[in-house]
């Protein structure tokens, strides 16, 4: 069969020597940027109707390249199938080849990620990590790297405990190893960072989100969209706690860059505008607060593979601008789309807490108490849940759903039992001011 082929199609059947100098063309082009020309270079040496004749380490360099062209051009969705066809083929050619089709699965793991495909992140990596500690590798650079994508995906599927000790158990073997990647400890860094923000951990989130910037900092500069990134991320830990003008500066100072940057990551520019709405929101801006929101979501919604737990943070962003001008209508709209995925894609989160407690607050304004109780009453369990029972950020929340309890004319008693409770925490009532 292989020779009929050959015979049929000289033109295209090339020695090996013609296929790596044409293959070495392609390579040069797609770091040189030309991404259109490399892709045609790498079809010319792997015609699509005569790659699944080639020995498997050969098909695996044709699928390699051709994923490396997608990725950087104009159809990147097409970039996985393609890289999953090169791992298979570097497994087809045998032992030798193990570690090209490891590099190959992190690949996978970072592009299911981006691409919003967790269970397949999670699928490419395990496999990965497993052959890894069949063959005694778990203190290399290769499995904490992995370990640290890892604990990516456990967050990102509601899994934060488990994604939180994946990542501490990498960042132990970064830190045993000789010399680590300064930029894969940052990214470690910075997981660990974000899965302690989720479970109510605020000094342990700052203190790693601080350093992932400082490292990435010290690595590509303040210039970098990286170290932009992280800036984002820490800038969220201290927009939690309070601190906003400090959020703030950092934030403005990451638009900066990544405005700068030509193809920039869109979720990156959201998130950012997301933020700003929250700050602008707590200084009583409330035109800003619409219009960063508004940008928020236009960029989030606009993405090639949308975040849909962004683009629910942006609603939420909206819904409180809403609320803190009156006008419910609108509220109510918004939140009617943001809250049903918010429980298809975080469940068990803060992100869905946030949001059901500002539905809580609608309700309560619509003086629909018996279902602002309700929604309080599953905001405030999901945030015991993902934060512990004492954790001072639950007040608020039993505050509003103690005024709540008062205007529906509830027992004093069962008053006094949510009182008692945020007295238990630490907190006084005084400090917490209800929304009217």
């Amino acid at each position: 069969m292989l020779t009929g082929v050959c015979a049929a199609a000289p033109a295209v059947t090339q020695a090996p020597e013609s296929f790596d100098l044409v293959m070495k063309r392609g390579r040069e082009a797609l770091k040189a940027g030309r991404v259109a020309e490399a892709e045609t270079l790498f079809e010319q040496a792997c015609p699509a109707d005569l790659v699944s004749t080639f020995a498997p380490a050969k098909a695996g360099a044709c699928h390699q390249h051709l994923g490396s062209a997608a990725l950087q051009g104009n159809h990147p969705e097409t970039a996985p199938a393609i890289f999953r066809k090169a791992a298979d083929a570097w497994l087809a050619a045998g032992p030798a080849f193990s570690e090209t089709w490891g590099y190959t699965m992190l690949i996978l793991g970072d592009l299911y990620q981006q691409q919003q495909q967790q269970p397949k992140a999670e699928e490419a990596l395990t496999a990965y990590i497993r052959y890894l500690r069949s063959k005694g590798r778990v203190q290399t650079d290769e499995y904490a790297r992995a370990m640290s994508r890892l604990a990516v995906t456990y967050a990102d599927t509601g899994r934060p405990e488990l994604g939180k000790d994946t990542v501490e158990a990498a960042l132990e073997v970064f830190a045993n190893l000789p010399k680590a990647d300064a930029m894969e400890v940052a990214h470690a860094r910075n997981t660990l960072g974000l899965v302690s923000l989720s479970m109510g951990q605020q000094a342990l989130a700052e203190e790693n989100l601080r350093i992932a910037r400082q490292i990435s900092v010290a690595e590509r500069g303040e210039m970098d969209l990286e170290t932009a990134g992280y800036q984002t991320n820490l800038a969220l830990a201290l927009l939690t706690k309070g601190d906003i003008d400090t959020a703030e500066t950092l934030l403005r100072q990451a638009r900066y860059v990544v405005e700068k940057t030509p193809g920039v990551w869109g979720n990156q520019v959201g998130m950012i505008s997301a933020e700003l709405s929250a700050i602008a929101v707590r200084r009583k801006r409330f035109a800003l607060a619409a219009d960063e929101a508004k940008k928020a979501l236009e960029i989030l919604r606009n993405q090639a593979f949308p975040d849909q737990r962004s683009i629910a943070l942006a609603q939420v962003s909206i819904a409180d601008v809403h609320l803190s001008t009156g006008r419910l209508r609108e509220a109510e709209q918004v939140l009617g789309e943001a809250i049903p995925a918010e429980r298809r894609y975080a469940p068990e989160s803060r992100l869905l807490a946030d949001g059901l407690r500002r539905l809580a607050q609608l309700r309560t304004m619509q003086k629909r108490y018996p279902e602002a109780q309700a929604l309080y009453k599953e905001a405030i369990g999901l945030y015991e849940r993902r934060i512990g029972v004492q954790n001072p950020a639950i007040v608020p929340l039993l505050r509003e759903y103690a005024e709540t309890l008062r205007r529906d004319g509830k027992p004093k008693g069962e008053i006094r039992d949510v009182e008692a409770r945020m007295k238990s925490i630490g907190i006084g009532i005084s400090g917490f001011a209800p929304r009217r």
